[in-house]
């Protein structure tokens, strides 16, 4: 009987052992599973987590690119000169990438120089002593100029850089041709092997190299549009004040015409009034010898020796006074003949005298004239009213020079083949910039209202037309002298 328990014990034991046997394996089954997909799970988790970094990353550096992009175009469109602009875009491409090695290739006006920066110091740094830079820049640009951007340098260009600065790179570098203006270039290398040379990185910098390309175009066109202004600008002032100056040359080429009309009409009368004062005096003379002695008034007696005194003088005076009148009447038909081309026998010093008359009204108040005329000067062959209208404006123009009063000096003499006229003034002279415009047309230092700036322009032609030489010496707050010489005609 107790082998018979043992047994059944031991049969129920076995039982036991056999359902544990299969919980256990049922748990470590579940076990295993829950593991697997626990590991699964972490598996998912990572590779979400994975895309979730490189996505924050590619969103972060693209940030970092557009801001770059953003920074770019705020500053380039900014008012600069274009050298400037180059400065700006090199300092903002500093700042975008961590540049520890570069070169700068500047090409101006054919001279090519050679220079350095890094993104701890934007400023451009010259590199001396550095040989064949313009062989190394023409050989750069004829492999940057088929690109619009950044291009990475070939292993041949990139031996030929390396050995200007010793650079030892992983990658080439890249480089870019930024053509300022027609005579002004630059080439940028930049050691980039350190920096990630994605897609995006090239997109990006090819995008600023275009925005560079836009605003130097944008500049060049603001230059050229500010150059167009301005000489439109002087144009329309200079032909507002050609208008004028036309307007004013009629007007006094009418007042010319109603000058000379005016002369020939006050000859008529001049003629009868001169006439009639000789007839007049012919007539006192008859008065004279009718008359008495003596008369037994006394007053009356020196009355009539007064009267026959003072009558001549006075007949003699009128007579005067209208030959004053006539001569400058002359005078005036002579300046107004002063177009024509006619050429003749001429007399400087009558030719000097009649200026003077025609001027005398603006000397006489406030200036003394002193007249050193050679009495035996020869004739010359040539136009009197051109030479009038010569000698008219030179001495109306040292009339100006001397506002306040002064002395005006006229020389005549003889100098070899040739008649000297001189014509100073002791007034303000000029400046050597005045001078050096001196026969321009148009130029004048008188207000619009004072002179047209063709005066001596004129004057200028006529005696190149008399084949004259003139020479002007002046000296600034002292006086101005004009010295013309006039061929003598040959005998």
């Amino acid at each position: 009987m107790p082998d018979q328990g043992n047994e059944a014990s031991i049969v129920a034991l076995q039982d036991e052992i056999k359902l544990l046997s299969n919980a256990l394996k049922r748990e470590r089954s579940v076990n295993k599973k829950l593991q697997q997909k626990l590991e699964d799970n972490a598996q998912i988790n990572y590779d979400n987590n994975k895309e979730f970094v490189e996505a924050y990353e590619q969103a972060s550096l693209r940030q970092i690119q557009l801001q770059f992009l953003s920074t770019l175009t705020a500053n380039i469109y900014e008012e600069h000169d274009l050298r400037a602009l180059a400065s700006i875009y090199l300092s903002n491409i500093a700042t975008f990438v961590d540049i520890k090695k570069s070169l700068v290739f500047e090409s101006l006006e054919g001279n090519v120089s050679i220079s350095t920066f890094t993104s701890e110091n934007a400023q451009l740094k010259e590199i001396d002593d550095v040989q064949n830079t313009e062989r190394v820049f023409n050989y750069l640009a004829s492999e940057l100029s088929h690109t619009q951007g950044w291009l990475r340098l070939s292993e041949q260009h990139t031996q030929i850089v390396g050995t200007l600065l010793d650079w030892q790179t992983q990658l080439s570098p890249i480089a870019c041709l930024l053509e300022i203006a027609e005579d002004f270039k630059l080439i940028v290398v930049l050691d980039a092997s350190h920096y990630c040379y994605s897609e995006d990185f090239q997109q990006t910098m090819d995008m600023s190299c275009q925005q560079f390309q836009t605003a130097l175009q944008r500049r060049h066109g603001e230059i050229e549009l500010a150059y167009n202004y301005h000489s439109l600008t002087s144009t329309v002032a200079e032909l507002k004040l050609t208008q004028r100056q036309l307007i004013q040359n009629e007007k006094m080429a009418s007042l010319g015409q109603l000058a000379a009309g005016v002369a020939h009409e006050i000859n008529n009368p001049l003629g009868y009034v001169a006439s009639n004062l000789e007839s007049l005096k012919e007539y006192v003379k008859i008065f004279e010898s009718a008359l008495p002695e003596k008369v037994d008034d006394p007053a009356i007696q020196h009355e009539l020796e007064f009267a026959k005194e003072d009558t001549t003088p006075l007949i003699d005076s009128c007579t005067n006074g209208l030959k004053r009148i006539a001569d400058i009447v002359q005078s005036l038909k002579n300046f107004s003949r002063s177009d024509s081309n006619t050429l003749s026998d001429v007399d400087v010093n009558q030719v000097l005298e009649d200026s003077l008359q025609i001027v005398w009204n603006q000397l006489k108040y406030q200036h003394t004239v002193d007249k050193r005329l050679d009495k035996n000067l020869p004739l010359i062959h040539g136009n009197d009213g051109q030479l009038q209208q010569v000698f008219v404006n030179l001495m109306v123009n040292a009339a100006q020079a001397m506002p306040d009063g002064g002395k005006l000096t006229i020389t005549s003499e003889t100098d070899d083949d040739y008649v000297v006229v001189k014509i100073k003034d002791n007034g303000k002279g000029m400046s050597a910039e005045t001078k050096a415009k001196l026969f321009e047309p148009f130029f004048t230092t008188k207000s619009h209202s004072g002179g047209t700036g063709l005066g001596l322009s004129v004057s200028y032609a006529i005696l190149e037309k008399h084949s004259a030489e003139v020479d002007v010496d002046t000296v600034l707050d002292e006086g101005t002298t004009f010295t013309i010489r006039l061929r003598i005609h040959p005998a």
